[in-house]
């Protein structure tokens, strides 16, 4: 069974408020209340996410600028702001940030997920390699991790590999529909079409099914 539908990659500038990417932020702590209103550095990196899943960058980054100058070793505040950077295309500042966040805690599995990504995107793929599996380490249920491994293994061309870490990542997540897309592009190299029509199915189950979607299915019968 032949396929002749458009390869499907992982796309690294995807919106905050995608789950994978779907990434999510580092959870911030109420914390508690004073007498006096002077925003405290947690209020700062709350506010600031919110400014981010709207897309104001700008007060974002003037949030988060504020959080830093008020305490300089919360690791939570270089990560959001390196995501500010990536999200404007400024990637040798989020670079910068991302690694301090990890210098200040390096058990943190998203921004060792981000700093990945931002390799990736600069194509130093034993690098990105290196940051996924430290995200693995840290959190072994990590799918987005599998998710970007398996897009370093399809780019080498090591297709087996690939459908190896996308498979995990549906183990972990089966409703990841970024990595359904991933293994059936993968599945499609590998000619091996009744599973193309297994995870093309299952995607038009979880959301509307495309037009590319439906072309591929009409194959499948």
């Amino acid at each position: 069974m032949n396929f002749n539908f458009k390869a499907f990659f992982l796309v690294l500038s995807c919106s905050l408020l995608i789950s994978c990417q779907e990434e999510s932020l580092v959870k911030i702590k109420n914390p508690e209340k004073s007498l006096v209103r002077i925003k405290n550095p947690e209020e700062n990196i709350r506010e600031a996410i919110k400014d981010i899943e709207t897309e104001n960058y700008k007060s974002a980054l003037k949030k988060i600028n504020s959080s830093i100058n008020m305490n300089p070793n919360i690791a939570n505040s270089y990560f959001i702001r390196g995501k500010v950077f990536y999200e404007i295309g400024h990637f040798t500042k989020a670079k910068v940030d991302f690694e301090k966040a990890l210098e200040l805690n390096s058990e943190l599995p998203e921004v060792h997920n981000s700093l990945g990504r931002l390799l990736l995107q600069e194509n130093e793929l034993p690098s990105a390699r290196k940051s996924f599996k430290n995200a693995i380490e840290i959190n072994p249920n990590y799918y987005n991790a599998y998710i970007n491994l398996g897009v370093i293994d399809y780019r080498n061309g090591n297709f087996q590999q690939a459908l190896f870490n996308f498979t995990r990542a549906i183990e972990i997540n089966p409703n990841s529909e970024l990595a359904l897309k991933n293994r059936a592009n993968t599945y499609s190299k590998l000619g091996a079409g009744d599973a193309v029509c297994e995870d093309i199915s299952r995607l038009c189950k979880l959301s509307n099914c495309s037009q590319q979607y439906r072309n591929t299915l009409k194959q499948c019968k």
